[in-house]
C-alpha cells in the first residue's frame, strides 16, 4: 500500500518511525526525516514565541517603573517578529533570508539589552539562526 506524489514518487508505508523512505521514479531512494516534512518550522516558530513574550515583558517592566519603552527597540522586535512569522512556513520564498535577518535582528537587540531583557533576546536570534542553516 504506497501513496502516488507528483513526479512519479511513492512514499512507502514500511519504514522506521520518524523516517519516510521515497521511491523516485528511477529506482532511487531517498531518506526524509519526518521533521523536515512538516509545513512549518517549529524552531522558528519558538524564536518568534520567546520573542512575543519578551516584548511583553519589556512593556510590563517599563509600565511597573512609570517609564516610556525605547520605540526602536520595540520597533526591532516587531520586524524581527514579522521575519520569522514569515520565516516559519518552509515552502516560503527567500526563507532563509529571512531567518538569517531575524536571527541578526535579534542578537544585536539582545547584545544592547543584555543587562536587562537581552538573554532571552540572545536565546531567540540563535534559534532563528539554527533555523535559517537547517534548510
Amino acid at each position: 500500500m504506497s501513496t502516488e506524489l507528483p513526479f512519479g514518487v511513492r512514499r512507502v508505508p514500511c519504514c522506521p518511525p520518524g523516517w519516510q523512505a521515497v521511491s523516485a521514479r528511477f529506482g532511487h531512494s531517498v531518506r526524509v526525516s519526518a521533521e523536515l516534512s512538516r509545513p512549518w518550522d517549529l524552531v522558528a516558530i519558538a524564536a518568534a514565541t520567546i520573542s512575543t513574550a519578551t516584548v511583553i515583558a519589556y512593556l510590563l517592566i517599563m509600565r511597573a517603573q512609570e517609564g516610556t519603552p525605547v520605540w526602536w527597540f520595540l520597533g526591532g522586535l516587531v520586524i524581527a517578529m514579522a521575519l520569522l512569522g514569515y520565516g516559519a512556513r518552509r515552502e516560503a520564498p527567500r526563507r532563509r533570508l529571512a531567518l538569517t535577518l531575524a536571527g541578526t535582528d535579534l542578537l544585536g537587540l539582545g547584545i544592547l539589552g543584555l543587562l536587562s531583557i537581552g538573554f532571552p533576546l540572545l536565546c531567540a536570534g540563535a534559534m532563528a539562526l539554527i533555523s535559517a542553516r537547517r534548510e
